[in-house]
C-alpha cells in the first residue's frame, strides 16, 4: 500500500516475506504518546472538576491537568519499554542485529525502496505481485483466482460516513457540492490515485501533476484548495 509505517510495519515483521511498493511510506520505528489538556475548555464551559486519587501517577492520563515531573518520568519509562520491544521484534523478524535496527529506527520514515536496500523488506511490488508470491508460498496454481477482502474504511469513506451522520440523511458528501469538505474528500481520492501511479510508474512529480490534471479536474482543485475563502 501507500503507507505501512510504525504499527503497520510492526505487524508485518513476523511474516515470511514483506513486499512494499518503491514509494511506500514505511519505517517510523518509534513510539510517542500524549494527551489533550481540557482544563481551559472546561473552565470556559463553566465546568469544574475535582479529582481524588491515591497517588500522583493515578492521574497520569487525566485530561484536566498537565504532566508533573514525576508523571513525565513515568511516561518516558513506559515509552522506553515499548520502544525496546518494538526494536527487538523487528530485529527478530528481519534477522538483523539490534544495533542495526536502532540505526534505522528513532521514528524516522523511509520509502519502500530504502527499506529494500536495508534488508527491512524482501521485495518491491504491489498487491498483484504480493498475491503471486502468496500463491507460490501456498502452492496455489498460478491461474487460480484469489479473492481479497478489505477490512476497515478508507479515509474518504470514513469522511462520507461522518457527513452522513452529521446531516442525518443519505445525501452524504454529494450534497456538499462546491464546499471545502467535499472538495477535500475529492482531493484525497485524487492524491491517493497519484501516489499509486507514482509507485507503479515512478514518474516525476511535475509530470504526475500534469497527467492528473489532464485526466481529472479534481487535481486542479487540489492545487488551489480554497483556503483563501
Amino acid at each position: 500500500g501507500n503507507v505501512a509505517a510504525s504499527g503497520g510495519y510492526l505487524i508485518s515483521v513476523a511474516a515470511d516475506k514483506i513486499i512494499a511498493q518503491p514509494g511506500t511510506i514505511t519505517g517510523s520505528i518509534g513510539v510517542f504518546a500524549g494527551k489533550f489538556i481540557l482544563k481551559g475548555l472546561a473552565e470556559k464551559l463553566g465546568v469544574s472538576v475535582e479529582t481524588l486519587s491515591t497517588s500522583d501517577n493515578a492521574r497520569l492520563f487525566s485530561p484536566f491537568e498537565d504532566y508533573s515531573p514525576e508523571n513525565n518520568k513515568k511516561m518516558q519509562d513506559y515509552l522506553d519499554v515499548i520502544y525496546e520491544e518494538f526494536i527487538a521484534k523487528v530485529a527478530q523478524g528481519r534477522n538483523l542485529p539490534v544495533e542495526r535496527v536502532r540505526e534505522l529506527a528513532k521514528g524516522r520514515v523511509w520509502t519502500g525502496e530504502d527499506f529494500k536496500t536495508f534488508g527491512m523488506v524482501d521485495e518491491l511490488g504491489g498487491l498483484k505481485h504480493a498475491l503471486n508470491v502468496a500463491k507460490d508460498a501456498g502452492k496455489i496454481p498460478a491461474k487460480e483466482k484469489l479473492y481479497v477482502k478489505e477490512f476497515g474504511p478508507s479515509a474518504t469513506k470514513g469522511l462520507r460516513q461522518l457527513l452522513k451522520k452529521f446531516r442525518g440523511d443519505d445525501q452524504g458528501i454529494d450534497s456538499f457540492n462546491g464546499s471545502f469538505v467535499s472538495r477535500l474528500a475529492l482531493c484525497m481520492d485524487v492524491l491517493q490515485s497519484g501516489a499509486q501511479l507514482w509507485n507503479t510508474a515512478r514518474v516525476p512529480v511535475s509530470q504526475l501533476q500534469t497527467a492528473l490534471s489532464a485526466t481529472d479536474p479534481a487535481m486542479l482543485m487540489c492545487t488551489t484548495l480554497p483556503f483563501d475563502k
